[in-house]
């Protein structure tokens, strides 16, 4: 970026105002969610049916609310009573529950073991605590088909007015919580040939025994499922006794581990075409108190849910590409989430720039994910129908024509020849001139070659008054060429935001006008709030200026040096901040900074459009302006070099190049080539 000369040395540095951050919930990652509405306050989701239209200008995004959506039942399923909109429901019961995990409950101690008596080792408490007479112990009956493994005479008939009660500290537990039963007899089994024994009845085995006293306690942990609990006290065994054979047996208990998980049909589909998504629990939530619900946890939205059944589906389209993260909730007390699922909804975006007088076109097809995941391909085509390009792998594809063969498209869809190998950008060298795709998921709007224009970008306004030259614009068109566009500060910070005057001197001049925001610390580029509090001020200030939607927003990332030594901290959260908010604005997000593969800038810029936990569609709804490399001497307009800037290494959108830094005290301003497919102001 340029300043005033005192300040203009290699570093760029910008000494700016610092300005206060305010929370806000990441967009991208998975963050701590909102309380999920129980199942008292649950209201039937809306279908987001409507088609929003865009601004009609280039680089228009996303409305603030996302892409379109829809919902729908699965092909084949019906309307789950009692339930949300497009929920489809089912019983899945399991089999059987698997054995849970016994322990000593927390500061008590182990059990001893007592000789002549054949208990197996089990690690449970016994204390003295005894129930009395009174209490509401219960012999209950048992319907287990497992046979009796000692018989009755042996325990005589001493014990045949005790009782046993059975109690749990909580009925409902996360999967993997610790569940506290406690057995209380009104008899100690100490010096009998007895002991007080817990069963998992589900899973037919013992949990705990006590040899002694007249108090059992076992901690029990499942993962998932309906378990239910009985105690006994009984000769020793493994096997679950027939209650009625069994002169002392407890009322039974049941504990629910709540567990649920998110599937989908397809992680990718094209805009417009449903995924559908499946969760479910480890318990049927009908009369549970519970409610199985599927989020989508990147538009902080509930899609559906489900008051019945153990498996809740629906499917849901994007009508724009955008990647989304999903998960499932079991509502109620307590609340339990899935782990995430990503889907993606395919965009697929076609730049063409032409280059030279001989006007050799340069195409390349970007995507929001990695193609060699998914069944399809990318094609590029001119307007006679060739094909131009085809890749398998990677974000881009790369191809080139005569720009006299305009317009170009851009395809994805399913190759005939399944063994494509085409590397990143790069045409496939081993399938033939052209390849038809059927099954087209998603097709580009046809793309006229973009030129390029040269301008420059300031400190000082336009309209300043520079030595005997009447403006800054006067003096820069009569030395280097008229600018088709300039570069200019939305606010004040060292260097006066654009003036009332300088918009309508661009008015005048047909001058197309690039927005830049600096006014904050320019070592403060680090974390999602922060990007997404300059997007916020930034947008304010271009909407004050009457800014029409979709125009480009540039963000000033500065590289490190003495002025700005936290600049090197740019991470993939701040990128993707700026870009939430300036597309929630309903502007296009740009960003200036080192575009040189490797550099702080370009690879925090490629962590964030990573498929591993990044945004995809950033790189293809995105800007770059790179400020490398810069020349020391360079040519004005009319002979500035061809469009050469360096691209960070991955997806990316590098539409604007600052050849030169400063061209010194006369005129003072940055040297700039941008491709007419940067959506400029023009007033």
């Amino acid at each position: 970026m340029h300043f005033p000369r005192k300040l203009s040395f290699r570093a760029r540095l910008k000494p700016v105002l610092a300005m206060a951050f305010f929370v806000f919930s990441n967009h991208g990652a998975l963050v701590a969610l909102a309380a999920v509405p129980s199942a008292a306050v649950l209201s039937v989701p809306a279908v987001q049916a409507s088609r929003l239209a865009c601004d009609s200008a280039v680089g228009c995004t996303q409305r603030p609310d996302g892409p379109a959506s829809e919902l729908g039942l699965p092909a084949g399923l019906n309307q789950c009573p009692d339930s949300g909109l497009y929920a489809a429901c089912a019983s899945d019961v399991p089999s059987g529950a698997k054995t849970g995990d016994p322990s000593v409950p927390e500061s008590q101690a182990l059990c001893p073991g007592v000789a002549g008596k054949a208990l197996l080792a089990t690690p449970a408490a016994c204390s003295d605590a005894m129930l009395s007479h009174g209490s509401q112990g219960s012999a209950g009956t048992s319907s287990s088909p497992i046979a009796p493994s000692v018989p009755v005479s042996s325990l005589g008939t001493r014990w045949a007015t005790e009782k046993l009660d059975l109690k749990v500290d909580a009925t409902t537990l996360r999967s993997g919580d610790k569940a506290l039963l406690t057995a209380t007899a009104t008899v100690s089994v100490t010096s009998t040939n007895a002991a007080i024994e817990i069963f998992d009845q589900t899973s037919g085995s013992l949990v705990g025994a006590c040899a002694q006293q007249s108090q059992c306690a076992v901690a029990y942990t499942s993962q998932a499922g309906l378990h239910i609990f009985r105690a006994f006290i009984t000769e020793p065994t493994t096997r679950i006794p027939i209650a009625q054979d069994v002169p002392v047996a407890s009322n039974s208990v049941n504990v629910s581990w709540l567990g649920v998980t998110l599937a989908s049909d397809s992680p990718t589909a094209g805009p417009g075409h449903p995924i559908t998504f499946t969760a479910r629990s480890t318990i049927d939530v009908a009369n549970s108190g519970h409610v199985l619900q599927i989020y989508d946890d990147t538009a902080k939205k509930m899609l559906t849910y489900c008051t019945h059944g153990t498996a809740c589906s629906t499917s849901y389209e994007l009508t724009g590409g955008a990647t989304h993260s999903m998960v499932a909730y079991l509502s109620g007390t307590p609340d339990v989430r899935s782990a995430p699922v990503r889907a993606t909804w395919l965009s697929l975006s076609l730049n063409a720039s032409t280059v030279g007088a001989a006007g050799e076109t340069y195409l390349k097809a970007a995507t929001n994910i990695d193609l060699s995941t998914t069944p399809w391909s990318v094609a590029i085509y001119d307007a006679h129908g060739n094909q131009l390009a085809m890749c398998k792998t990677g974000y881009t594809c790369a191809g080139s024509s005569n720009v006299s063969n305009a317009p170009f498209t851009a395809s994805v869809g399913s190759a005939e020849e399944p063994n494509l190998a085409g590397q990143l950008g790069s045409v496939v060298d081993t399938a033939p001139a052209s390849v038809p795709l059927t099954n087209i998921q998603v097709r580009s709007g046809a793309v006229e070659p973009a030129r390029i224009i040269w301008g420059v970008d300031s400190c000082k306004a336009m309209t300043a008054d520079v030595g005997r030259e009447h403006n800054l614009y006067a003096n820069t068109a009569g030395h280097l060429g008229a600018p088709d566009f300039w570069g200019r500060y939305l606010t004040d910070t060292v260097c006066p935001g654009i003036s009332s005057e300088e918009v309508s001197m661009a008015h005048g001049l047909g001058l197309g006008i690039l927005p830049i925001y600096n006014d904050y610390n320019c070592s403060a580029i680090a974390g999602y709030d922060t990007g997404y509090s300059y997007g916020v001020a930034a947008t304010n200030a271009a909407a004050g200026l009457a800014i029409p939607a979709g125009r480009a927003v540039a963000i000033d990332i500065e590289p490190p040096g003495p002025g700005c030594p936290g600049a090197g901290n740019v991470d993939p959260a701040f990128i993707q901040g700026w870009y939430d908010a300036v597309t929630d604005a309903r502007y296009a997000p740009a960003y200036y900074g080192n575009g040189t593969d490797g550099s702080e800038f370009a690879t925090a810029w490629c962590s964030a459009v990573s498929p591993d936990g990044g945004r995809p569609e950033i790189a293809a709804q995105s800007y770059l302006w790179s400020f490398e490399p810069s020349f020391i001497n360079a040519g004005a307009k009319g002979s500035s070099p061809g469009f050469a800037a360096y691209s960070p290494g991955c997806a990316g959108n590098t539409a604007a190049w600052q050849y030169l830094i400063d061209t010194g005290p006369t005129q003072n301003v940055d040297l700039d080539e941008f491709l007419t497919s940067m959506p400029l102001w023009y007033p």
